[in-house]
């Protein structure tokens, strides 16, 4: 019985998108490097200012026109994993402009960023100051 329901709401979430924009859903990886002289890192030391960065999103597209898309990545690793290990939050959500072409998809992204925790100078054992700051993200 708790197998059935686990996939009834898998079925759930996956057909939703299906059903509200005719669309399906994917999952891309994110992993690279980033500058940040505001915000703690977990994963360097205190005051540097950057480290490593990576995320699991859920990509929904809610616009599509012959080559082109308009995607919503909802982030769903960093937001789980920063709040339940670290007392932190990370949420950056964004919208990506796609263009298809023969041999690959390309296009510019805007976001939100949405923050709470500590600044830079703070490590994992040594967290105070912790603050709320969002602005937005073009890439």
């Amino acid at each position: 019985m708790e197998k059935m329901k686990k996939t009834s709401a898998l079925s759930i979430l996956t057909l939703f998108p299906i059903l509200i924009f005719g669309q399906s859903l994917s999952i891309h990886a994110m992993f690279g490097a980033r500058y940040d002289d505001l915000r703690m890192c977990v994963g360097s030391s205190a005051a540097v200012k950057g480290g490593p960065v990576g995320d699991i999103q859920l990509d929904i597209p809610i616009h599509q026109n012959g080559r082109q898309t308009i995607v919503f990545n909802l982030p769903l690793m960093r937001p789980v994993l920063f709040s339940q290990a670290f007392g932190m939050l990370q949420f950056e959500p964004e919208l990506t402009f796609e263009t298809r072409t023969k041999k690959r998809v390309w296009g510019p992204e805007a976001g939100l960023s949405i923050h709470y925790g500590p600044d830079y100078r703070y490590d994992l054992e040594n967290r105070r100051n912790h603050f709320w700051a969002a602005s937005p993200f073009f890439s």
